[in-house]
């Protein structure tokens, strides 16, 4: 799970981000059963399919802290000292530099664009990444009991 470690430690640990716009996996592949399926449509370009709110890894420490009850930090670290980690773990150079990729995309607010288009194609609101949260880190408590 993302930052598995990082809830377990209680410490998430990078470079410098930014706001991400995250989406839900179910979200995505509902909508996208609903356009293949003819159910749904917009017309021109594919817009930005995106959950409601933008956040960064700050704001996914206090979501964390919150519902695991247990102080959960946002730890920054140089690119290099991020690097050097996954390199230690194994992590091969090309995927090491896909990952400080997005770091510096979401510093820069590649990802920050929050839009209504997927809550409006869904016919409901776009899922939270509180909710997420909520199931995966109930898992990760058990894991840790």
């Amino acid at each position: 799970m993302m930052n598995q470690v990082g809830f377990t430690s209680g410490a998430l640990t990078g470079p410098a981000d930014g706001k991400v716009a995250w989406t839900m996996h179910d979200d995505l592949a509902a909508v996208d059963a609903l356009l293949l399926a003819g159910k749904a449509q917009f017309d021109g370009p594919t817009p930005p399919l995106t959950g409601d709110a933008a956040l960064d890894l700050a704001d996914l420490a206090a979501l964390a802290t919150d519902l695991l009850g247990r102080s959960i930090v946002r730890k920054v670290v140089t690119q290099e000292v991020m690097a050097s980690a996954l390199r230690s773990s194994g992590m091969p150079e090309s995927t090491v530099q896909i990952v400080l990729g997005y770091f510096h995309a979401a510093e820069a607010g590649e990802f920050a664009t929050v839009d209504p288009t997927l809550a409006h194609l869904l016919g409901r609101p776009a899922a939270t990444l509180r909710s997420y949260l909520e199931t995966k880190l109930q898992n990760t408590s058990r894991q840790l009991r």
